[in-house]
């Protein structure tokens, strides 16, 4: 197709992908196509269809919304059922015919036969394993492929759970050659011997995928065990003690079993604390905790994994043995690598303060008796704080947060404790006082606390470093989960990362806490005496208070600007915030920042008390001649302020512009984390993606005028709205966003498109990073797009050619208006915890449904998962229940 001299298009490739088994994720592979497609100019009229064909085992809210995932379920029609029943009669006249044969060993047809008909399936089993002998070594091998099958929890598609067959050869006699030749009817039946996909030699897998559960249940009631006896079995019997390449694989899937949670980041409908095997193993047993402690500690002994060692000690600090947790985390810490100390340093932290909490839960402590608690919690800061310096950049970047959020809850918790917990003639504000200044000492406290007096004091600069980290990773950057399903996953809809998302409703309450202890609350009237250091640091504390104090607290200020009774109240609090900065003589880049983004704020809302831009334009400068750590702050203002819109400005310099765009762009690639993403076959693996966020849209405004805050487009409330392409075509979008123009233009290698937009004042402009569409471009395309501004640097929105754009107008849809109203989210949370846990069962059961037998109600509610779940995660927030820890 690629030669084709004929100068009409080439014709379509159509190309099929079956039942595949590769180390190639689908968005890999797709990238890798397109990819080569620009390399060899393939894309000017060529098109590529991929027919992707795989087995589910669930239908999620995506495949039921996409347009582009078409599905069969496990059922039969009216045809197909004629068709299996005339099958089976040629089937039963050739085994009347043939000796050795029956059609009903056919278990895999015989089990759509049946309409995958549970009862049908357990009859089969119970029939099969009757026949086998009990005491025999083929027994043993269906009942640990069938274990092992039920309980490793994979999740790339099509990767069949295996036993390699070399590793069954002491099980079967290796003396006798080719034992899998001499398999019994009934084993030949349930399991199947086949060639490896990816390496050479041979496996054995259970037959169906359907059979595993009911085969270990049928055996559990023949044998009279439970699960966690099985489990002993398995971990102890000759398979695992094999010599041979393949064990590698087997030990893989065993480790997987034993430790692979679920998450949401593996595309799992909920997060547990432990793998469904633990989790089965304690709601089955009396002794609950001490079975899955067995199993675990075996598979310890055995292999010696550092996640078994962490999820023991998550199973004892659950089960409040506290010590046990203790040592398991130390032991889990010793035997990590670069890449997961600074997580497993986290759960080791999270075991510390959890044993504090069940010595300190509402008692009272003189100071001379708090001491070995407060050396408890203070040691548990203190891992937090030595998994932040841990971090590795390999690893994902929400992992990277948690030790920096629960430094913050725990500096909170440490705080509380000494106000509320301990009784004695300080009063509150001597704490408050003591916690703050670094010369302050309580006499009652001089000598007894004297070991923690340094520790203490620090917390405060350990607090503010942690919000620094945290805000700046969740204001600029979004993280989103990624499954490698490229054809179900599409630029329209991606959901936030679960700590992203909680972070951001518990971020206020958090701030909130910690500056009940650090920031300032009331003018001092001692003030005036004090030294400038004294009064620069209590107009600081004061920004902490009135959430001035950074890019992110004080944009959040004006989430809701379009609110017109609130306009006031908002535009009032930036005044404030402003005169406290301005207040500061001594200011250093981070007040200079603050200043900056102030007078924005107040332009926004239209106020008169904020700087010229020119002066605004100054004081980045200020901040890039002292090369502070805030210089990427003032080269993304300078990049909206001297954007090149309408009339050339006063003050436009487009070397500085130039210079502002390239430096964002340089230091957006030197910052950022890498993918968290295993280079396995078979195990779970996280990943996610890692984009920039938009702060602001260019307007048709002039000055500060000209932009848009990200909340006047997205809602916070729906994170999905940032993906929601008729988003753009809203009237009110359309009235308040410029659009612009430019030419699309690919790179010399092929390898991505960029569009040149046409600086009529200056050098052209590179954009090259294009969002909100899946199409292809050809070069030198005339497109019109809107701009978003990020810390990354300049993004072209809603992306159309001009040749087609008259064609583009089109009604409003249901969602579109939802965007303008009262959230979804917020009708939902006036729901009560147990309704909407209530609806999510239900749900859950309407998926099982086939989407043409459900009613729109149904349908509705199907599509009001996310909001629901949305609403639960911010009740439970509010609730203090939400666990922001489950991590490995």
């Amino acid at each position: 197709m690629e030669n084709n001299t004929d100068e009409s298009l080439p014709q379509p490739v159509v190309l099929l992908l079956d039942d595949i088994q590769t180390e190639l994720s689908l968005t890999d592979f797709t990238r890798l196509l397109n990819l080569e497609f620009r390399k060899r100019g393939l894309n000017k009229g060529m098109g590529c269809l991929l027919m992707i064909c795989q087995r589910e085992e669930k239908l999620t809210d995506y495949d039921y919304e996409s347009q582009n995932v078409f599905f069969l379920r496990q059922e039969l029609s009216h045809k197909e059922k004629t068709w299996f029943a005339e099958k089976f009669d040629e089937l039963e006249q050739t085994g009347r015919e043939l000796d050795d044969y029956n059609p009903k060993h056919l278990i895999s047809f015989m089990i759509m036969r049946s309409e995958f008909n549970p009862e049908y399936i357990k009859n089969t089993i119970e029939h099969l394993i009757s026949t086998i002998d009990h005491s025999s070594n083929e027994y043993k091998l269906m009942k640990y492929v069938s274990f092992l099958a039920t309980y490793a929890p994979l999740t790339r598609r099509e990767v069949k759970v295996f036993v390699p067959l070399e590793c069954c050869d002491e099980l079967m006699g290796s003396k006798v050659c080719f034992w899998e030749d001499r398999l019994s009817s009934p084993l030949r039946i349930l399991l199947i011997i086949e060639e490896k996909e990816q390496s050479s030699g041979r496996q054995v897998r259970i037959a169906h995928p359907s059979l595993g559960k009911i085969l270990i249940i049928e055996i559990m009631k023949r044998e009279k065990a439970q699960l966690a006896d099985i489990a002993k079995e398995f971990l102890n019997c000759s398979l695992l003690q094999s010599t041979s390449y393949g064990r590698n694989f087997l030990v893989d899937f065993t480790l997987e079993m034993l430790k692979r949670r679920k998450k949401e980041e593996y595309d799992d409908e909920k997060t547990t604390q432990f793998s469904p095997l633990i989790l089965e193993i304690i709601s089955e047993s009396e002794d609950n905790f001490g079975k899955a402690a067995e199993i675990l500690q075996l598979g310890f002994n055995k292999f010696k994994d550092y996640m078994l060692a962490q999820a023991l000690a998550r199973l004892y600090s659950k089960w409040k043995r506290y010590d046990e947790a203790i040592r398991w985390a130390k032991e889990a810490v010793d035997l990590s690598s670069k890449h997961s100390l600074s997580y497993i340093l986290h759960t080791y932290g999270l075991v510390l303060r959890e044993k504090f909490r069940h010595l300190t839960n509402s008692k009272f402590f003189q100071p001379k008796d708090a001491i070995e608690n407060l050396e408890l919690i203070l040691e548990s800061l203190e891992v937090f704080l030595h998994a932040q310096r841990k971090r590795d950049d390999e690893t994902g970047t929400q992992k990277l947060l948690y030790p920096f959020h629960d430094a913050i809850y725990t500096i909170n918790e440490i705080t509380r404790f000494l106000v509320e917990n301990i009784k004695c003639s300080m009063d509150e504000s001597d704490i408050v006082q003591y916690l703050k200044d670094k010369d302050f000492i309580p006499e009652e406290i001089s000598n007894v606390w004297r070991k923690f007096h340094q520790r203490l004091k620090g917390m405060k600069e350990q607090g503010h470093n942690g919000f620094k980290v945290l805000e700046d990773n969740i204001c600029f950057n979004t993280t989103f989960y990624a499954p490698e399903e490229a054809f179900r996953y599409n630029s329209n809809k991606l959901k936030e990362h679960r700590f992203y998302r909680s972070f951001h409703y518990g971020h206020e309450r958090l701030l909130e806490n910690f500056t009940k202890i650090y920031g300032e609350h009331e003018i001092d009237h001692q003030l005036e005496s004090a030294d400038q250091r004294s009064r620069d640091e209590f107009h600081r504390g004061r920004l902490w208070t009135l959430k001035g104090n950074s890019y992110m607290n004080i944009f959040n200020h004006i989430k809701n600007c379009g609110n017109k009774h609130l306009a006031r109240q908002i535009t009032d609090k930036l005044i404030t915030i402003k005169k406290h900065i301005m207040a500061i003589e001594g200011k250093d880049s981070n007040d200079l920042a603050n200043e900056i983004c102030v007078n924005v704020a107040l332009g926004i809302m239209g106020g008169q008390h904020r700087d010229s831009e020119s002066d605004i334009l100054k004081t980045c400068q200020k901040i890039i001649s002292a090369s502070s750590e805030k210089v990427y702050l003032a080269y993304f203002f300078i990049s909206m302020l001297l954007w090149p819109s309408g009339e050339r400005k006063v003050f436009y310099d487009d070397s500085l512009l130039q210079r502002s765009l390239s430096y964002l762009k340089r230091n957006f690639k030197q910052q950022k984390y890498k993918s968290n993403v295993q280079k396995s076959s078979h195990v779970k693996e996280e990943r996610n993606i890692s984009q920039p966020t938009p702060q602001f849209f260019l307007a048709k405004g002039k000055g500060i005028k000209s932009l848009c805050h990200r909340w006047e487009i997205f809602v916070r409330e729906n994170p999905d709205s940032q993906f929601d392409n008729s988003l753009w075509d809203h009237i009110k979008t359309k009235e308040k966003l410029r659009r612009l123009c430019g030419t699309t233009t690919t790179s010399s290698d092929g390898s991505s498109t960029y569009i040149v937009f046409k600086n009529k004042h200056g050098e052209p402009i590179r954009i090259s990073k294009i969002r909100g569409t899946n199409k292809g471009y050809e070069s030198e395309e005339e497109v019109s797009f809107y701009l978003g501004f990020s810390i990354a640097g300049p993004i072209a929105y809603n992306v159309k050619l001009m040749r087609y754009e008259q064609q583009s107008h089109g009604a409003f849809s249901q969602r579109e208006l939802l965007l303008t109203t009262n959230s979804k989210v917020e009708e939902f949370m006036k729901s009560s915890k147990e309704d909407l846990q209530n609806m999510l069962l239900k749900i859950r059961g309407l998926e099982g449904k086939r989407p043409g037998y459900l009613k729109e109600r149904e349908k509705q509610l199907i599509r009001d998962k996310d909001d629901i779940k949305e609403a639960l995660d911010r009740l439970e927030m509010m609730s203090g229940e939400m666990d922001l820890s489950l991590i490995d």
